[in-house]
């Protein structure tokens, strides 16, 4: 929401350069910030439904079951955040139907596919949603223009590219490891810190286009 002005500022006294530079910096960081969230949400959800629900009835088999589709639902975060710079570029550009339209057509296909869907469960209507939210997200930003140039440019595709990569790698090497500190609690905190850190070691090597760590002298 606090973006919304100064965009609609941006287009207003037309500075479409500069816009255009908001929008991808704006994009790659969300990118960036959400994949370190989603990234921790899946690799940690074991641990945080088994904190959340402790004092519950909730068997190892509920914390199980319950862990698999917040795995499924992080990866939503994602695109959901996207989402919003993205509508709020196309709003400050008056295209207000567009977005309007594509989304209510991505919810009716959507509950079209869960009616028809052959596996009724959560785990099974969770991918489908979500699968249709990325989908939504990637159509509506590769259809983004600013003056007829494309906001999803070379630099942000490498952006978006390397923290896809970076997630990888990182929940890779996680899982393979199995790290067990003997205690929930820190599991999920040093778990966080390791894929925190992982991902600031990565983008201070392999540098960004639109998303800099700018060392302090």
């Amino acid at each position: 929401v606090a973006s919304y002005p100064t965009l609609s500022r941006l287009f207003v006294d037309k500075k479409f350069d500069e816009l255009k530079k908001i929008i991808r910096t704006q994009l790659s960081s969300l990118f960036l910030f959400n994949a370190v969230m989603a990234l921790i949400l899946i690799i940690n959800s074991q641990e945080i439904i088994s904190i959340v629900y402790e004092r519950g009835r909730f068997s190892n088999a509920d914390v199980i079951r319950v862990s698999s589709i917040m795995k499924i639902v992080a990866l939503g975060v994602i695109p959901w955040s996207v989402n919003q710079i993205v509508n709020r570029s196309y709003y400050v550009q008056k295209r207000y139907w567009f977005p309007v339209g594509i989304g209510t057509l991505g919810t009716l296909v959507t509950t079209f596919a869960l009616l028809v869907s052959n596996n009724a469960n959560e785990i099974n209507y969770s991918i489908i949603i979500i699968s249709f939210l990325w989908a939504y997200s990637a159509f509506m930003l590769c259809s983004l223009k600013i003056e007829g140039e494309s906001v999803l440019n070379r630099n942000l595709i490498y952006d978006i590219f390397l923290y896809l990569l970076f997630s990888g790698i990182i929940y890779a090497v996680l899982i393979n490891l199995n790290l067990d500190f003997g205690n929930t609690i820190f599991n999920l905190i040093i778990t966080s810190i390791i894929v925190i850190f992982s991902f600031l070691v990565s983008t201070s090597i392999i540098r960004m286009n639109y998303v800099e760590f700018k060392r302090r002298k």
